[in-house]
């Protein structure tokens, strides 16, 4: 259960640095 959680956090974590990649390319 623990490990499956962690996963999730890491998956989320990645999908906002994406986010954040996104919206930094768009304002250049």
């Amino acid at each position: 259960m623990n490990g499956s959680k962690m996963t999730v956090t890491v998956i989320k974590t990645s999908f906002d640095d994406s986010m954040n990649l996104s919206a930094h390319a768009f304002q250049l």
